[in-house]
């Protein structure tokens, strides 16, 4: 089974949260196709 990418998850993430006007930026950039993310709130 295929895995989404990081970059692609964190850009979809990213768009949910402007939508609802909440600000989110990416502090630290890893590996695009299978890096860790980390959240926090």
């Amino acid at each position: 089974m295929a895995r989404l990418r990081s970059k692609i998850w964190v850009q979809a993430y990213l768009k949910r949260l402007e939508i609802q006007n909440i600000a989110a930026y990416v502090t630290a950039h890893g590996d695009d196709h299978s890096g860790a993310i980390l959240i926090k709130v």
